[in-house]
C-alpha cells in the first residue's frame, strides 16, 4: 500500500466507519471483476456502483488482496484495499458541500418560519 494513503485501523473501527459511510447510499454493490488466487493469496479487481442520498451517482475500481490462514479455505487474516483515493476524496468533498447547503437552507427556512407573522 502506497505510504501516504496507508492505514492500518482494527477491524471494528474499519468496520463502523464503512458503515457510517454506506447508510448514507439507498444502493449499493461491489462486482468482481478478476480473481487470481495462489496459495493462501487471493487477489480481486472489483468495480462499485451505487446511489448516494445526496451525491448521486457513485462507482470506482477497487482491488483487494485477501491473505487467507494457511491450510484454511475461509479465515481470512489480513485485507489490503486499494481504491481511486482522488475519486473518493472529490467525490465526498462535493457531498460535505451540498449536505452543509442543505444544513443552511434548513436553517433558513427555520429562521423564517419563527420571523413570519401569525394570521
Amino acid at each position: 500500500m502506497p505510504s501516504t494513503v496507508g492505514s492500518k485501523s482494527p477491524k471494528q473501527m474499519h468496520m463502523s466507519g464503512i458503515k457510517a459511510i454506506l447508510d448514507d447510499f439507498s444502493e449499493f454493490c461491489i462486482t468482481p471483476r478478476d480473481i487470481v488466487a495462489e496459495d493462501d493469496i487471493v487477489f480481486c479487481h472489483c468495480e462499485s456502483k451505487g446511489m448516494h442520498k445526496i451525491g448521486g451517482n457513485y462507482g470506482q475500481d477497487y482491488a483487494f488482496t485477501f491473505y487467507f490462514t494457511p491450510d484454511s479455505s475461509d479465515e481470512i487474516t489480513y485485507v489490503k484495499e486499494f481504491v481511486d483515493s482522488l475519486y473518493s476524496m472529490n467525490f465526498f468533498k462535493g457531498v460535505h458541500k451540498k449536505r452543509k447547503a442543505i444544513k443552511l437552507a434548513q436553517a433558513s427556512e427555520t429562521a423564517n418560519l419563527k420571523l413570519s407573522p401569525k394570521l
